[in-house]
């Protein structure tokens, strides 16, 4: 457990929530599709549309769970991550790395600051603020932070392989491939069913 809990740590922001995290001032507006290409059929574009509102369901899920759905998120994450299933994660996640990067890249060329996640992608920086208003939340209550963190992973999985939904398969997105999106959602839909509306059910 000692590697999983090293990466949960190194995936937490250390921004406050709500006073001037990296990730704090994120809003949802119609701009959040603004990343998607303007070739994109109406399908992806539809659906692009439906991701801040499933962002937002997983946050408040997260911070309802009860005792019976947290085991089986901490039950599934594991599996999740041992053995071949952590190097699809590993890809996976390299993959989002490499999506973010050319985001920045792109941003930057439009002039705007491309080291805010608010400014690159808005989706994005509400996905990653489900695990740091996790991390404040788990330092001032008594739960199990080792579980809790566990749990706070596979919101922000879920929640990050939302904002990238709709470059599944695309050329230049290399390895972002159904089979990413599906291990990265996979242990939240083990509690809830499908994240997003139009995936299947």
């Amino acid at each position: 457990m000692a590697g999983m809990n090293d990466d949960i740590t190194r995936k937490k922001n250390t921004g406050e929530p709500g006073n001037g995290g990296q990730f704090s001032r994120a809003t949802h507006t119609d701009a959040e599709v603004a990343l998607a290409s303007a070739s994109a059929d109406d399908d992806t574009l539809a659906g692009a549309l439906l991701v801040p509102g499933s962002i937002q369901t997983i946050r408040e899920q997260l911070f309802t769970l009860t005792g019976a759905q947290r085991a089986i998120l901490v039950r599934s994450f594991r599996d999740n991550r041992d053995g071949t299933f952590s190097n699809i994660h590993d890809a996976a996640w390299w993959s989002i790395h490499s999506m973010a990067e050319q985001e920045a890249a792109l941003t930057a060329l439009d002039g705007r600051d491309s080291s805010d996640i608010g400014e690159v992608n808005p989706n994005r920086a509400a996905a990653d603020a489900i695990y740091d208003d996790a991390y404040w939340h788990a330092r001032q209550s008594d739960d199990d932070n080792t579980e809790f963190f566990i749990v706070a992973s596979a919101a922000q999985d879920a929640a990050v392989g939302l904002t990238y939904r709709w470059k599944i398969g695309r050329e230049d997105c290399p390895g972002w491939t159904q089979q990413a999106y599906d291990h990265l959602t996979a242990p939240w839909n083990a509690v809830f069913g499908k994240i997003h509306p139009l995936d299947p059910a």
